[in-house]
């Protein structure tokens, strides 16, 4: 049996790719700051072999809860998926700076930290890496864009350290996904413009980028690392 961990794996995407992973037959653990999101996923996938871990990823102690929770389990799939939209800005450079710092520190610095706490935990050879970057990591996209940028140069890295190990690190960048917290169905801003960006002219949603991650994971794709899989509609094309 496959053990899967995945990050932010409480709402959305990450619940996605949890529900994908577990409904073959895998051990998923789920890391997310909320128990409350925690334990819904958990009650819904009450028959199927899920844990939970809760920690905030951006913190010290969080990475450090993570790392013991693990410290005797072997990983052969880990899927970096935190990440998001924090902070407004501010008035003042103070507070555009502390919002700079936070939005990096959520969506490449705790991946970049947790895969440096359970590297010595992935399976040799076999073992998968997977990132969730953006859209706006590879088109531009503000702080929110160079975080996600950031993510994919990380992974090109990863791949090159784990190759001799037998070890695989590739991303995923979503396009406009729906269904998440950030991105209601219909209720996202330009939600109209989104759409129209796309050559299939719809949204995509949470399950898209759970089989993107379930075929990296795959056999299938064992000899694919380093590479940034594109899941948008063909959105970057149409930009």
């Amino acid at each position: 049996m496959t053990h899967i961990v995945v990050t932010g794996g409480g709402t959305g995407i990450g619940r996605a790719i949890a529900h994908a992973f577990a409904q073959k037959g895998n051990t998923v653990t789920i890391v997310g700051r909320r128990d409350d999101k925690l334990s819904e996923v958990s009650m819904e996938l009450a028959n199927i072999n899920v844990n939970t871990i809760a920690a905030d990823l951006t913190r010290t102690d969080g990475i450090d809860t993570l790392a013991t929770s693990l410290h005797d389990r072997t990983i052969d799939v880990l899927i970096n998926n935190a990440g998001g939209l924090v902070g407004g800005g501010g008035e003042t450079r103070a507070d555009r700076i502390a919002s700079t710092r936070d939005m990096i520190e959520l969506n490449l610095t705790s991946a970049v930290n947790v895969v440096d706490a359970l590297w010595d935990n992935l399976a040799r050879p076999g073992g998968r890496v997977i990132n969730i970057s953006s859209i706006a990591g590879q088109r531009g996209g503000g702080t929110y864009g160079a975080a996600k940028a950031g993510l994919i140069g990380h992974t090109s890295g990863l791949a090159r350290k784990g190759g001799p190990a037998g070890i695989t690190a590739n991303t995923i960048a979503p396009g406009y996904i729906m269904d998440t917290e950030f991105f209601e169905a219909g209720r996202a801003p330009h939600h109209d413009t989104l759409i129209d960006e796309t050559l299939l002219k719809r949204g995509g949603r949470p399950s898209d980028i759970a089989s993107a991650a379930v075929f990296l994971a795959s056999d299938g794709a064992s000899f694919i690392t380093g590479q940034t899989l594109a899941v948008n509609g063909g959105a970057y094309i149409h930009y």
